[in-house]
């Protein structure tokens, strides 16, 4: 439902906007959460992977963000009615389908647009005065999408509505195949970054640019640029095809490029990104390899995991923070840890009841994602020193032998962590068998 406003044509309208007396609701944010930061690597840095609904998390950090970030990038469910499901694939192991995210609403449309129109507000509160948005949907969502951007920033901050082009699957027999999403340019202010020249483009070899320039009837010349020709607003990017190295296993992930080319087109090197609907953490990837600040959020166990695994893998500095009443309980593990002079080997490392059926000669170990060691400060928070994908070898470094605090973390393909102090006799440490507890 639309109807007039004094700032555009039309408003969108839905159930819970106004009360009773046609007076519009102030939307204000849930009780913020209380947030724990669990998990420190490489040391200070402001860059953070949250744990959380992203309404309570970032109401939470909204008096440190108010006013810093330059851009956001969300790419929200795309009201689909369905939950979304991650295939986890190990040897030895039955395929297993468990779940990544959900996106089913309340009835009819109007929960959906009032859980965006809510975010879309703390996002609008987090941007610098020149800072902007982009809002990925497809054409589900696209119509509904602009109403509540032109609500929250006004019609006249619109800058771009850009088409994301691609190929692969099915093509349809009764329509044209659906090969495009499209994204939503929106600026806080009257001004906005744009640094067109950091995502030009090679010239097409058709191109009279490419060869040696062109010359108007006007016999002025125009000489190609040596990186190429600027972008325009539909982007030719594949997506992330199931043999690429960038590939994991959880549904709806968005290719690192196209995350590069928006970060690099709206944001300066040490500028702070925020995206509040994180999934695999591909913008706090790009924004890394930038050189940009990064504040994720992400309500998904195994969303954050592979976030953290990936930017563990990036060689990222980051801290892990953890909206404890999103946690649930996981069945005890039994580590069989084994340590040779400087080295610690995960040799097994086994559930009751074991999450997957055996089909073959398969090792409980293999069910481990990755593991780390670390010491444990005085707030509780977990400062990881050495980690290793799978079940590999860790490093123990020397300054770790005399402390009381020595903790081993362990993730399994789920997206589950597990945590336990090691045990010290005398000045030594020393690793073995133990019961680890979710933490």
């Amino acid at each position: 439902m639309a109807r007039r406003n004094r700032e555009a044509p039309f408003e969108v309208i839905w159930e819970g906007k106004y009360d009773g007396k046609c007076r519009r609701r102030r939307p204000v944010p849930q009780q913020p959460v209380r947030l724990r930061s669990v998990e420190r690597t490489g040391g200070p840095s402001p860059n953070r992977l949250v744990l959380g609904d992203n309404l309570g998390a970032g109401s939470a950090l909204l008096g440190e963000l108010r006013g810093k970030v330059r851009l956001i990038y969300i790419d929200p469910p795309f009201n689909l009615g369905r939950d979304f499901q991650a295939r986890i694939e190990v040897d030895g192991y039955a395929t297993r389908d468990i779940p990544a995210y959900s996106d089913t609403w309340g009835p009819g449309e109007e929960s959906f647009a009032h859980m965006l129109w809510q975010r879309l507000i703390l996002a609008r509160e987090m941007l610098t005065s020149d800072g902007s948005i982009f809002v990925h949907c497809n054409d589900h969502t696209s119509p509904m999408i602009r109403g509540l951007l032109d609500d929250v920033f006004g019609p006249k901050r619109f800058l771009n509505e850009i088409i994301w082009h691609y190929t692969g699957g099915g093509r349809s027999r009764n329509v044209f195949s659906n090969k495009h999403d499209t994204i939503f340019w929106y600026a806080k202010g009257p001004r906005n970054i744009f640094r067109i020249d950091a995502i030009r483009e090679p010239y097409k070899p058709t191109s009279g640019y490419a060869k040696s320039g062109i010359v108007s009837r006007a016999g002025k010349r125009y000489v190609p640029h040596p990186d190429g020709t600027p972008a325009d607003d539909v982007w030719d990017i594949p997506m992330v095809n199931p043999m690429a190295g960038e590939r994991t296993c959880y549904p709806t992930q968005k290719p690192l490029r196209l995350l590069e080319r928006i970060i690099a087109v709206a944001s300066n090197e040490g500028d702070v990104v925020v995206d509040l609907f994180a999934g695999s953490g591909t913008t706090a990837i790009a924004a890394e390899k930038l050189r940009r600040n990064w504040v994720v959020f992400e309500r998904s166990l195994l969303g954050v995991s592979i976030a953290r695994h990936r930017l563990l893998v990036e060689g990222a500095r980051f801290a892990l923070m953890h909206d404890a009443s999103l946690l649930r309980s996981s069945p005890k593990a039994l580590a069989n840890i084994e340590q040779q002079n400087d080295t610690i080997a995960l040799r097994d490392f086994s559930m009751s009841p074991e999450p997957l059926k055996r089909t073959g000669n398969a090792r409980s170990a293999s069910l481990v994602s990755n593991w780390g060691i670390g010491l444990r400060g005085s707030e509780g928070e977990l400062t990881l020193s050495s980690w290793a994908p799978d079940n590999q070898q860790l490093i123990f470094k020397t300054h770790q032998k005399h402390q009381s605090f020595v903790r081993i973390v362990i993730y399994d393909v789920f997206g589950r962590r597990w945590e336990q102090t090691a045990k010290k006799q005398g000045n030594f440490m020393v690793f073995e068998s133990t019961v680890f507890a979710t933490v």
